[in-house]
């Protein structure tokens, strides 16, 4: 299926209405399930943040949205606070632009805290995700710090987590082959706390046991449940799957070094890897005719490599293609085969939990229909 026509297919723009600004790939923690190689040495000044920003903002999109959420975002705050004042001065009112920040919360102090604070309460479309994993135990397992650090990763968050308004922020909770049997008690552990707004996903770029998928299956079984027994006017449940892939071909990545790149995925890759994903820098703007053809290009590998697969399956709308497993695959040496058929067993147990918990589609499994019911 040549690339347009599967643009056209699931009513995607061939413009992208979404743009990760990475400001660095350095970061605080060290976790071991973290899919960002960490080998771009460069970091974004605010002038080429302000281009790039201008350049997003004039594609001819009604939605757009400019995340905050790969590596650390908040590890240089003074550009943080600038860019976000930027873009919010300089977005067109014509439009609705929605801006998410996804922080580990070490860096969350109290002045960036505030700042945080005032801009989700006096701008509509502002959100706030924080990754926590539940208990300390768990939490700890997979996010390491330097060594001679006294302190843990719960420790050193915990405590600027709990001073944030916890109906207004999205708990970013992760489930690891090794920590799902304690699924329960960390979901409990969250609730107790306050939180009220989930998104639930499985670790990525991993193979899981076939008893801990039975393992998941259950849990989320019983996480549907529980949701669907209580109000959702207090709670707040998604179901995802970061894999998932129909979103991607509305992405683009503004990168440290001040390139634009096809998605934010490329930072799996090391960086002297990246080259041939690049799409524009904040000199010269984003070659949409590059984007669609590397998509074009990836997408048939993919098809290819997947042997159809995705094309006959039934998910296909809701999960779409692995692009960013295929890609990681490729360049780690490693049978995408495999990994894709784990895939395929983890991706169809959350899509028929995001389907069974919200029967309206509320959940994001295709931006499309949400937008409908909007």
């Amino acid at each position: 299926m040549p690339m347009l026509d599967y643009f056209s297919d699931h009513n995607i723009s061939i413009y992208p209405s979404q743009m990760d600004i990475a400001f660095t790939e350095r970061c605080n923690q060290g976790c071991d399930y973290c899919w960002v190689n960490k080998s771009n040495p460069y970091a974004l000044n605010f002038n080429s943040a302000k281009a790039g920003i201008e350049f997003f903002l004039k594609m001819p999109v009604k939605r757009q949205t400019i995340t905050f959420t790969t590596s650390e975002p908040l590890m240089i705050p003074e550009l943080y606070q600038k860019t976000v004042e930027y873009i919010l001065k300089n977005a067109d009112s014509r439009k609705t632009l929605e801006m998410i920040t996804t922080t580990n919360g070490i860096n969350l102090n109290n002045q960036i805290s505030r700042f945080i604070i005032k801009k989700i309460y006096s701008h509509k479309h502002f959100r706030l995700n924080i990754s926590i994993d539940g208990r300390q135990q768990s939490h700890d397992a997979h996010r390491k710090l330097s060594a001679g650090c006294k302190k843990s990763a719960f420790d050193l968050s915990w405590d600027n987590f709990l001073s944030l308004p916890k109906n207004k922020v999205r708990v970013i909770f992760t489930v690891t082959p090794s920590e799902v049997d304690y699924f329960e008690q960390n979901i409990n552990f969250l609730i107790a706390s306050g939180f009220k707004v989930f998104d639930i996903f499985p670790q990525v770029f991993v193979l899981w046991p076939q008893e801990k998928i039975r393992k998941i299956e259950k849990i989320l079984a019983y996480l549907v449940e529980y949701a669907n027994t209580h109000s959702k006017e207090s709670y707040d449940w998604r179901i995802l799957n970061r894999l998932w892939g129909s979103s991607h071909y509305n992405k683009l990545l503004l990168s440290s070094d001040g390139n634009f790149y096809l998605f934010e995925w490329v930072m799996a890759l090391p960086y002297r890897e990246r080259k041939s994903f690049i799409i524009g820098n904040t000199a010269k703007g984003i070659d949409l005719e590059k984007r669609i053809r590397l998509f074009d290009v990836l997408f048939k590998n993919v098809a290819k490599s997947a042997k159809q697969r995705c094309l006959r399956c039934s998910y296909r709308v809701l999960c779409s293609c692995p692009l960013p497993l295929f890609l990681w695959c490729n360049y780690s040496g490693l049978d995408f085969d495999l990994y894709f058929s784990n895939f395929c067993k983890i991706s169809r147990i959350f899509i028929t939990a995001s389907q069974k918990l919200n029967k309206d589609i509320r959940c994001d499994l295709d931006s499309r229909k949400i937008e409908r019911l909007k």
